[in-house]
């Protein structure tokens, strides 16, 4: 059995990942950016322009950020963004964009060190 550290690795092996820097200059480029952070850790800010869906309510909830109320359009729809995730450290970002991979999205990338990482390179944040 792998450990929870070694399973992270090797779904990072699966996913694009994108470093803190490269997400700052691209924000503009990333239709979707979303925070899969509990409520209660999206207290302490948010990165600008991020939508939060808690990990757990992400493939549930995400038909509910597109333009079409009709699932045909939005998965369409979906397919066609560029989607950034990011967590508190990176790992259920990580899982997050496995997860939206196997729901056939292919332009997912999670944070590197997410918002952890974020916040120790001094890059702004909305409360």
């Amino acid at each position: 059995m792998l450990s929870f550290n070694e399973y992270i690795a090797a779904v990072k092996q699966e996913i694009n990942e994108i470093e803190v820097n490269s997400l700052q200059q691209e924000l503009d480029k990333f239709t979707l950016i979303i925070d899969v952070r509990e409520p209660e850790e999206t207290k302490r800010g948010i990165i600008a322009g991020a939508v939060t869906i808690p990990r757990g309510l992400l493939e549930s909830k995400l038909s509910s950020l597109t333009p079409s109320t009709k699932s045909v359009e939005a998965g369409s729809w979906l397919r066609q963004q560029r989607i950034a995730l990011y967590c508190r450290s990176g790992a259920r970002s990580a899982l997050a964009a496995k997860s939206l991979q196997a729901m056939g999205l292919d332009k997912v990338y999670s944070l590197k060190g997410g918002f952890k990482a974020w916040c120790e390179n001094s890059l702004p944040v909305n409360s």
